[in-house]
C-alpha cells in the first residue's frame, strides 16, 4: 500500500501484478468518514485477488487540497474521478479499468464511464440515483442532528447545508440536483454490478435502464448498509456486500488478475500550497503506520510542533475534516504538525499481536512515540499533542509516558482511566450530556413536551446520572483517603499525581469541554467540580465551548476550538 499524489489530490495504491486495475470512488462527506476504514480494507482485499487497486480523495475532501466551500464542487469531484482513472493507468500500466463506487462516488463512476467509454466494468454500491432526492435526504438528516437553542446568540445563519460539519453551499446543492443516473444516454460499461439495500427503490429502475443501454447487469443485496455508514466508531465492515464485489471481479475479470507478489514502492510524494508542504509518511514497525506531515513554508522559530491523534475511530483527517483544516491553518502561522493514524485506525493496519480494541488501548502509546521519533529525525521539536475524546485519553497518557511532549490539549475527554472489562458502550457516554445539563433542562417546558412524546430516554439518562453521582461521591472519599495517606493508591490519587507530575515537568495543559458534555462529570470526579484542581496547577487550565457538542461539529464550534488552541500555542512561542 503506497501513498500517492496527483494534481493536488491524495490517494493510495494497493499494489498487485494484474493487468486489470480497479479504482475505488468513495462517498462524500460524512458518509465517507464513516466508511474510511472499511474502504481501505476493501482495497486491500481486491489487491489480494491480483487487481492493482487505487483509492483517492476528491478535491476539497480528505487529504486533498481545497475546501468544501470552494466553488464548482460537482465539476471538481467529476474531474478528480477522471484524473484518478488516468493516474491508475499511468502508475500501474494496466490495460483494463473497473470502477467501484459507493453512494455519490457510484454516481460519479457511472457518469464519467458513460461519457468516456473506456471503462470495462462498473460496480455501484448503494448509488445516488437522483441528486434531487439525495439533497432532500441530507436536509432531513441535518435537521435531525441539529440542536436548536444551544447555539450562541452571536452565531448567524448562512445559506447552505451543514451535514455533520461537512458543508454544501446552495450552488453545490443545485449542482447535485442535476444528477440523474436514470437519464444517462449511454451505458457506463459492458459489465456492471448493482449492490443496493432492500429499501433502495430506484435499484430496479437503474438495473432496467442500464440493461436497455446494453450493459450486462448483475445484482446483489446490501443488507448491512445502515451499519456500514454508522458513526466511524461503530461502522461495520459489510462482509456480504463487499464479498459480492470481490466475487464479481473474480468471475468477470479473472484474466486480468495476477497474484504474483509486488514490492510496494517508497515514493517521495508531496502536496504543495502557498503556506505548507504536506508529506505522507509510513512509519513505525514495518512502516505500517501512517501520518501526514504538514510543514509550514515559513516556520516560526521555536514554535511548537503539533501531533494530532485519532478521535474515536475517526481517521487522521478528523471529524468534519477539522484536523486537516487546523493543520493547514496553523501552517499559515508558522506551525508545523503531524496528523497520524494509530494502528488499526484510518490508513494504519492493525498491529499483529495487539488487542482488537484500539480505542483506549495503552498499546497505542508506542505509536505516538514512533511518531515523535519521525518528527525528531526531521529536525522538529517542542511537541504538543492534541486529542479529542479517546484521543484525549491517548494524549494524556502519552504525555505522562514521554517527556518529549511539552504541551497537551485534551478536548471532551470521557475517561481518564480505562478499566479492563469496559466495553465501548462507555466510550459513547457522549450520547448523554452532563448532569448539570439535565438539571437545567428539567425546568424547560419543551423538555416535558418531548418527554410526553416519548423522545427522551428517561431510563438511560437516569441510570447514567445516578452512576455519575455515585462515582463523584466515591471519588471525594478516595481523594480524602489519598490526602490522609490511608489505604493503597486509588484511581483519583493516580490521576492527580499524573497531573502534578506533568505540571512539575513543565508540561503545559489545556482541557476543553463543550458546555453540556458528559466529560465534565469525569473531570469533576477526578479533579474537582469544574476541574478546580487543574486550575491550581502552573501551566494548566480549562476552557468551555458554550453550546458545542461532543464532536465539536458546527463550524462556529470548530472556530472556537481553533481559537483556544491558537491562543494556547501563541503563549508557548
Amino acid at each position: 500500500m503506497t501513498p500517492l499524489t496527483f494534481e493536488g489530490r491524495f490517494g493510495w495504491l494497493h499494489e498487485a501484478a494484474g493487468t486489470t486495475g480497479v479504482l475505488l470512488c468513495g462517498a462524500q462527506g460524512y458518509e465517507q468518514l464513516c466508511a474510511h476504514r472499511a474502504w481501505r480494507i476493501l482495497g486491500e482485499n481486491i489487491a489480494a485477488l491480483g487487481f492493482p487497486t487505487m483509492r483517492f480523495d476528491y478535491g476539497g475532501a480528505g487529504d486533498s487540497l481545497g475546501s468544501d466551500r470552494d466553488p464548482a464542487r460537482l465539476a471538481d469531484w467529476l474531474a478528480s474521478t477522471r484524473l484518478a482513472v488516468r493516474e491508475l493507468k499511468s502508475r500501474t500500466r494496466v490495460d483494463r479499468v473497473v470502477i467501484v463506487g459507493s453512494r455519490l462516488g457510484a454516481s460519479f463512476a457511472a457518469q464519467i464511464a458513460s461519457e468516456d467509454r473506456g471503462v470495462d466494468g462498473v460496480a455501484l454500491l448503494a448509488p445516488v440515483a437522483s441528486g434531487r432526492a439525495y439533497v432532500r435526504e441530507l436536509s432531513v438528516f441535518a435537521k435531525m442532528q441539529s440542536q436548536p437553542g444551544e447555539r450562541p446568540a452571536h452565531v448567524k445563519d448562512e445559506p447552505g447545508l451543514e451535514v455533520q460539519g461537512f458543508w454544501l453551499s446552495p450552488e453545490t446543492q443545485e449542482q447535485l440536483r442535476s444528477v440523474d443516473l436514470g437519464k444517462l444516454p449511454a451505458s457506463p460499461a459492458p459489465k456492471m454490478l448493482l449492490v443496493a439495500p432492500d429499501e433502495h427503490t430506484s435499484a430496479d429502475m437503474l438495473a432496467n435502464h442500464f440493461t436497455q443501454l446494453g450493459s450486462d447487469v448483475a445484482r446483489a443485496q446490501f443488507a448491512s448498509y445502515a451499519q456500514f455508514i454508522a458513526e466511524p466508531t461503530f461502522s461495520r465492515f459489510p462482509e456480504e456486500a463487499f464479498a459480492a464485489v470481490t466475487n464479481w471481479l473474480s468471475k468477470e475479470f479473472s484474466e486480468g488478475a495476477n497474484t504474483s507478489p509486488v514490492e510496494p514502492k517508497q515514493l517521495a510524494e508531496t502536496l504543495t500550497a502557498p503556506d505548507f508542504i504536506e508529506e505522507p509518511i509510513q512509519f513505525g514497525p514495518g512502516h505500517k503506520l501512517f501520518g501526514m506531515l504538514c510543514r509550514s513554508s515559513k516556520p516560526v522559530t521555536d514554535a511548537p510542533t503539533l501531533l494530532f491523534v485519532n478521535a474515536g475511530a475517526n481517521p487522521h483527517i478528523g471529524w468534519a475534516r477539522m484536523t486537516v483544516e487546523s493543520a493547514r491553518a496553523f501552517a499559515g502561522m508558522g506551525v508545523s504538525s503531524f496528523r497520524i493514524d494509530v494502528a488499526g485506525l484510518g490508513d494504519s493496519p492493525a498491529m499483529p499481536g495487539r488487542k482488537a480494541q484500539v480505542m483506549y488501548s495503552m498499546e497505542t502509546i508506542a505509536d505516538v512515540a514512533a511518531a515523535l521519533d519521525v518528527l525528531t529525525a526531521r529536525g522538529l521539536s517542542n511537541f504538543y499533542i492534541v486529542g479529542l475524546c479517546s484521543g484525549a485519553h491517548l494524549a494524556f497518557h502519552s504525555a505522562v509516558a514521554d517527556a518529549r511532549i511539552k504541551g497537551l490539549v485534551m478536548a471532551n475527554l470521557q475517561k481518564f482511566i480505562w478499566q479492563e472489562g469496559y466495553s465501548l458502550e462507555v466510550a459513547v457516554r457522549n450520547a448523554y450530556r452532563s448532569n448539570t445539563f439535565y438539571k437545567d433542562q428539567a425546568f424547560r417546558a419543551d423538555t416535558w413536551k418531548r418527554l410526553l412524546r416519548g423522545e427522551i430516554n428517561v431510563v438511560g439518562i437516569g441510570k447514567t446520572v445516578s452512576e455519575r453521582l455515585l462515582r463523584i461521591a466515591a471519588s471525594r472519599v478516595e481523594a480524602l483517603m489519598g490526602a490522609l495517606d490511608i489505604g493503597p493508591p486509588n484511581d483519583v490519587t493516580r490521576v492527580r499525581r499524573w497531573f502534578r507530575a506533568l505540571s512539575d515537568r513543565g508540561t503545559r495543559m489545556l482541557l476543553v469541554y463543550s458546555s453540556s458534555d458528559g466529560g465534565l462529570d469525569e473531570i469533576a470526579q477526578f479533579m474537582g467540580v469544574g476541574g478546580s484542581q487543574v486550575n491550581t496547577l502552573p501551566g494548566a487550565g480549562i476552557s468551555i465551548i458554550e453550546g458545542g457538542d461532543h464532536n465539536i461539529t458546527p463550524r462556529w464550534a470548530r472556530d472556537h476550538m481553533f481559537g483556544l488552541l491558537e491562543e494556547f500555542i501563541r503563549k508557548a512561542a
